[in-house]
């Protein structure tokens, strides 16, 4: 998937050992393997949350947590699995990884 040492000989070469090979090219040839791998699993969404503004270790700012999960729409998904409404994750599943984050968000409610 990314250039190997193997794959800088075929950029300065070519494969064939006479026609040169762009790693624009290269490139344009991965992107098109890439998206044909993509274009035959189920869609996933991967939502990434920032601990902390300061991009510090062990820092959880459990405020800035709440806000990114409440604007990515990740509370109101919650709320419609617990509704019943289908999804791919089990509620149980799903409340067993986030459970912490309800305790900090209490936490931080009753202390400020």
């Amino acid at each position: 998937m990314f250039i190997t040492e193997d794959d800088d000989e075929d950029i300065k070469y070519g494969q064939s050992g006479g026609r040169f090979k762009s790693l624009g090219g290269k490139f344009q040839n991965q992107l098109s393997n890439l998206m044909q791998v993509l274009g035959k699993t189920t869609s996933h969404f991967i939502r990434c949350i920032k601990p902390n503004g300061n991009q510090k270790p062990d820092l959880f700012v459990a405020p800035e947590v709440m806000v990114q999960l409440r604007y990515s729409g990740m509370c109101t998904a919650l709320i419609l699995m617990q509704a019943g409404f289908p999804t791919r994750i089990s509620f149980d599943d799903l409340y067993e990884r986030f459970i912490f984050l309800s305790f900090l968000f209490f936490f931080f409610l009753l202390h400020n």
